[in-house]
């Protein structure tokens, strides 16, 4: 009585492995080696694993491509994966900068538009708002014995005050920060509108005032004039209708020297604006907050005064000059 092997039918041969395929890494072609490894395939000579066309060392195939082939694709995705990562990345900053385009137009000279593309570059990466050669954590401050003067409009208007610009009065305002009196500038057709306090020149200055934008649709800003002297001035402003706190300097136009990133402040309450001038280092401060710190050198001293642009309808009160007395 004949036995068959178990899994064998009788008088039937065992199945035989098929055939193996290769491929060339070189030419990437494919070919299979028949089981048992044959000297010959196809009329060509096959020695070993090597390709029968270029004679490179064939390797084990997967899915009709080589192992290596399979981990370098996973290799090429990740860098093109990468790659896209950077060009989004990159369209996504132009797409940011074009956006915030029109804020260019305030700085003037390609030094200061330069400047203030990596400002923007930076906040769009995230990174802190200060900026310039002097940033640093220290606050300035002018001598203790400095003189203080103190405009609050209660019991004096502007008598003595230089308009540079705008309409600049006396009103009476209720919810003042010091009795019912305040300065309101109401111009609304002027690029920039400038008033200057009496006293001065002063060197170096530590100059606050509480302002309220009141309106304005193309702006709505208040800020400190600073070392103001033969039409060329410093100005630290705010604005509600943006988020930033920004230092100029102006000599027949701006020229952006720094710019924070803040929460604007809103429409219709009382804010602080201040600044600290020594030597050739200014620093700016919004609601309390040290915000802008940074050097320049062209004017060393000047008079103070109080700056609004465009149809800005803004209220002040309380500005506080502690400056030391100067020219040069």
């Amino acid at each position: 009585m004949n036995e068959t092997a178990p899994g064998r039918e009788s008088g039937a041969e065992a199945p035989q492995p098929g055939p193996i395929p290769y491929v060339c890494p070189d030419c990437r072609r494919t070919f299979s080696v028949p089981a048992g490894a044959p000297s010959q395939m196809d009329g060509l000579a096959v020695e070993g694993l090597t390709c029968p066309w270029c004679g490179r060392w064939a390797v084990p195939a997967r899915d009709g491509l080589p192992t290596t082939v399979a981990k370098r694709s996973v290799v090429g995705t990740t860098v093109v994966w990468i790659a896209a990562m950077v060009l989004a990345c990159l369209a996504g900053v132009l797409g940011y900068l074009a956006w915030t385009e029109k804020d260019d137009a305030e700085a003037v000279g390609e030094e200061s538009a330069a400047v203030w593309r990596m400002e923007r570059l930076a906040q769009w990466f995230g990174m802190h708002p200060f900026r310039g050669s002097g940033a640093m954590a220290d606050e300035l401050s002018v001598p203790p014995s400095t003189p203080t003067e103190r405009f609050d409009f209660e019991q004096k208007g502007i008598e003595g005050w230089r308009s540079i610009g705008g309409q600049w009065a006396v009103e009476g305002m209720a919810g003042a920060p010091s009795g019912e009196r305040v300065l309101v500038q109401r111009a609304v057709q002027n690029a920039f509108n400038v008033i200057m306090a009496p006293g001065g020149p002063y060197r170096d200055v530590d100059v606050s005032v509480r302002f309220k934008p009141i309106s304005g649709r193309e702006d709505a800003s208040g800020g400190i004039v600073f070392r103001f002297t033969d039409g060329r001035y410093y100005v630290v402003r705010a604005n509600a209708l943006e988020n930033n706190l920004r230092l100029y300097y102006y000599d027949r136009g701006r020229r952006q020297l720094a710019s924070a990133t803040v929460e604007p402040p809103a429409l219709g309450q009382w804010h602080t604006v201040r600044v600290v001038a020594v030597g050739d280092r200014m620093q700016g401060y919004l609601n309390g907050k040290l915000l802008l710190d940074q050097r320049d050198a062209r004017v060393r001293s000047g008079q103070v005064g109080l700056w609004t642009k465009a149809d800005s309808i803004t209220a002040f009160d309380d500005l506080t000059v502690r400056g030391v007395n100067g020219g040069g």
